[in-house]
């Protein structure tokens, strides 16, 4: 519905909302508009329309009965007005324009708020919500699309396919020969990253180093020195006669022929003289270096 324009001759032509900022404004003095002519125009202007909207309509009611009410009272006698009235007619209009004002002020918050809201989209739910996959034809893919697709198929199919742990058969005697013919080398002292956590090491390699430090700090051969608490731990040979160590090495194994048999640290007996028990039957070995070596695995 097209808006409704007030019109009164020399004073003002424009939307009701416009003559209420006026009326404030005082730059229009309310008795200069004739309101019979303001209601015959609105009146008119109703008849005219072909389409009416409700609330619009409503609206324009509302200023209308407030007219006429204005104008009866203006027709009427003065003594016959009520002196114990608050507002005059034309007070009366005011309020009916600021009201009218302060409901167009609202609509237009609401509909910019309206705005505002379709500019965001919520999640929603789609439980119901039926997946839909795009079917291509054959003959649109080209030979690099079959190629990625057969890719991703391999690597699917590689992930569910069981590893094989290949287990490298080492006695213990090895690993101790090995950890004593690398402190040689290092003048008798190194630290238990330089000698266990090497890059290249494998796990068993690493389980199977860490057990003959243990079992040549129990036989005596190494002694264990950590500076500082969390600090770095260092092995050095309590003998610096190598030959000697070897020699204990040796006869060791002569004593204990279990330890020719190849089937990794946990199945090979201890390095002594007189056949003392395995690594499993030392507990206070384990307790007193494994912590050590558990903070020497975190700072690295």
């Amino acid at each position: 519905m097209a808006e409704y324009l007030v019109d009164v001759e020399r004073y003002f032509h424009g939307p009701l909302d416009l003559l209420l900022h006026l009326v404030r404004e005082k730059e229009i003095e309310i008795d200069k508009i004739s309101l019979a002519k303001v209601a015959d125009d609105y009146a008119r202007h109703i008849e005219s329309l072909r389409d009416l909207d409700v609330n619009a309509v409503g609206e324009y009611l509302v200023i209308a009965a407030t007219l006429m009410l204005i104008k009866s009272r203006y027709l009427m006698p003065r003594e016959i007005v009520d002196v114990e009235e608050d507002l005059g007619p034309d007070d009366e209009l005011i309020l009916q324009l600021i009201e009218y004002k302060r409901f167009r002020e609202t609509a237009e918050d609401l509909l910019n708020r309206e705005r505002e809201r379709e500019g965001l989209f919520e999640r929603g739910r789609f439980d119901d919500t039926e997946t839909r996959i795009e079917e291509r034809e054959l003959s649109e893919l080209s030979p690099w699309d079959l190629l990625s697709a057969f890719t991703r198929v391999l690597r699917e199919q590689a992930r569910f396919k069981p590893h094989e742990i290949g287990h490298r058969e080492k006695s213990l005697r090895e690993y101790v020969l090995d950890l004593l013919g690398n402190l040689r080398d290092r003048g008798g002292r190194a630290s238990f990253h330089e000698l266990v956590l090497k890059p290249e090491i494998t796990r068993i390699d690493f389980v199977g180093s860490f057990f003959a430090i243990l079992e040549c700090c129990r036989q005596g051969m190494l002694r264990a020195v950590q500076s500082d608490a969390f600090g770095t731990i260092d092995l050095e040979l309590t003998d610096a006669d190598y030959e000697k160590q070897i020699e204990r090495v040796l006869f060791a194994l002569e004593v204990n022929p279990g330890l020719e048999a190849k089937g990794g640290a946990p199945q090979d007996a201890a390095l002594a003289p007189a056949g003392p028990p395995a690594l499993a039957e030392a507990p206070d070995a384990t307790e007193t270096a494994a912590p050590a070596a558990a903070a020497e695995l975190s700072e690295t």
